[in-house]
């Protein structure tokens, strides 16, 4: 007995539920940002300006770290102010900052503590100095939770003066996008009140308005993700910053919104109950893809949750726009989109059949054939999940608008991940043939034939020589429900009429046909 046949005696695995085709986006450094750009918004370096701040400086230009550092930790407050200055600039120039030197020198403990210096000047070149170290390496940024800035940091939050803040806000911002150790460390000493505070009451600057977002987005962002109700009362800050006129502040708020709707539905629901869905929603439509890549993962997000939930997103209109972003240049947003809806067609018939309506799945199937596979992954799962309710109407229409070609054309694919989605929907149109069968004695599976057109018997026995099992026990399962060979098929003497037709269109409601279906 060859090896295959030894395994066709075991038990084959359940297909995948309706529970686990509602996927919850899992985040990691490839997924999330991928872009050099994107990636860089995790931290950000204070460059140079063109005015520099007040204080009696003298240009020690050229002059060793090593000096510098011997003049910060001085006792010469006209020295270590100096020092300071001309390390800030060393931090703040454009290529390759001597982080590790200045680091290596020794002065970093003596920066922060001229964070509570009552020299206004030299607090504000300190904690410029120090944002500029955060920005670096996770070792680097590290020291300054080590070193003890991060509490001095959150007392500037409060200071009256604005540049302060504003340095502070930045500083931490970097912390919190150092790591998520870093972000729940600076968030349980206190951040977010005084943070949320800044925010409300919005300065005339700005890029005041714009580091604060961004460092709350940060505070918001990674995985594992903050503690909900550590994060929770940003909401309604976050649902006025998004008619914010500035769309840096806008696309970080947004982020921010998608971060704290990716997770249980219990944080949906908070999300939700915060108002900001139908603005949300809203920013689907904006010009530019910097807003509209987080709206599409917030919205996406807010799918995977509960029915109720995921018809909050429906009712506000998300299909028409969706289809129209299938149509997107960008593939990430294509991508997203067929995610948020395989998760709408994850939901139940109802929303499956709204999919419908809206016209969405002939774009969705010409998308299998065209598409990247990232893309087409997406759009296949959207295609498992609207044919696991095995609904004859609508399954009957899928495969009357041509799904099954595509589908069987997966089957070739080198993606495994791909094939195995592309065998469970394949399984689900012969499953929902089946019901057709048993509703009506006398009548033969319509889809058999359908997928037999379209060669996909010939791809599902060529996958009896595939190295992945998954992929074999699915294949070999389909075989043996739902075709015969050759010498049975001689034993088999069906008795169906041929002389009704049923054509399959857009489905409101389904009646068996007394003949059985023609194609």
């Amino acid at each position: 007995m060859s090896q295959r046949e030894k395994q066709q005696g075991r038990s084959l695995k359940k297909g995948i539920s309706v529970e686990e085709a509602r996927r919850k986006r899992e985040e990691n450094a490839q997924e999330i940002r991928k872009t050099k750009r994107e990636e860089h918004l995790m931290k950000r370096r204070c460059g140079p300006v063109p005015s520099e701040a007040p204080g009696p400086t003298i240009d020690l230009g050229g002059v060793a770290i090593p000096t510098l550092a011997n003049m910060v930790l001085s006792t010469d407050p006209l020295a270590q102010y100096n020092a300071t200055v001309q390390i800030r600039k060393l931090l703040s120039i454009a290529n390759e900052p001597p982080i590790d030197q200045v680091v290596a020198s020794g002065v970093v403990p003596r920066l922060v503590a001229f964070l509570d210096s009552e020299n206004r000047n030299l607090q504000f070149e300190a904690a410029w100095a120090l944002t500029n170290i955060a920005s670096g390496t996770s070792e680097q940024t590290q020291l300054l939770v080590r070193f003890g800035a991060v509490d001095p940091f959150i007392r500037l939050l409060s200071n009256q003066d604005e540049d302060l803040r504003e340095q502070a806000v930045w500083a931490l911002g970097n912390v919190a996008g150092d790591s998520t150790t870093a972000r729940d460390f600076i968030i349980a000493k206190g951040i977010l009140e005084p943070l949320l505070v800044i925010l409300q009451f919005p300065s005339n600057k700005v890029s005041m308005q714009r580091t604060a977002t961004w460092t709350l987005s940060n505070l918001c962002r990674g995985k594992p993700a903050p503690p909900f109700h550590n994060v929770a009362p940003s909401l309604p800050v976050l649902a006025r910053l998004l008619y914010y006129p500035d769309q840096e502040v806008l696309v970080d708020a947004v982020w921010a919104i998608s971060y704290l709707s990716d997770g249980s539905d219990e944080n949906i629901q908070a999300v939700l109950n915060s108002g900001v869905l139908p603005r949300t929603v809203e920013l689907l439509g904006h010009d530019a893809f910097a807003v509209k890549s987080p709206a599409v993962r917030a919205v996406g997000n807010i799918l995977t949750g509960n029915e109720l939930q995921t018809q909050a997103a429906l009712d506000l209109g998300i299909l028409p726009i969706f289809l129209k972003l299938l149509h997107s240049p960008k593939k990430t947003l294509r991508k997203e989109v067929c995610w948020g809806l395989s998760n709408v067609t994850a939901s139940n018939p109802q929303q499956t059949q709204a999919v419908i309506d809206a016209q969405i799945f002939p774009k969705l199937i010409a998308m299998l054939d065209k598409e990247e596979i990232e893309v087409k992954r997406e759009t296949a799962w959207a295609l498992s999940n609207a044919t696991s309710w095995k609904q004859p109407a609508q399954v009957g229409y899928l495969v009357s608008i041509g799904s099954v070609r595509p589908l069987v054309e997966l089957l070739t694919s080198k993606d495994s991940r791909i094939i195995i989605v592309a065998l469970d929907c394949l399984n689900n149109i012969l499953a929902t043939g089946a019901v057709i069968v048993k509703k009506s004695p006398g009548t033969v599976n319509p889809f058999v034939r359908v997928i037999e057109e379209a060669e996909g018997l010939d791809r599902l026995e060529d996958l009896q020589d595939h190295q992945n099992e998954d992929i074999y026990k699915k294949s070999l399962k389909i075989l043996e429900d739902y075709f015969v060979t050759e010498e049975e098929a001689e034993n088999l003497k069906p008795n169906v009429s041929t002389g009704n037709t049923y054509t399959f269109g857009v489905p409101q409601t389904f009646s068996m046909p007394p003949g059985g279906f023609a194609f």
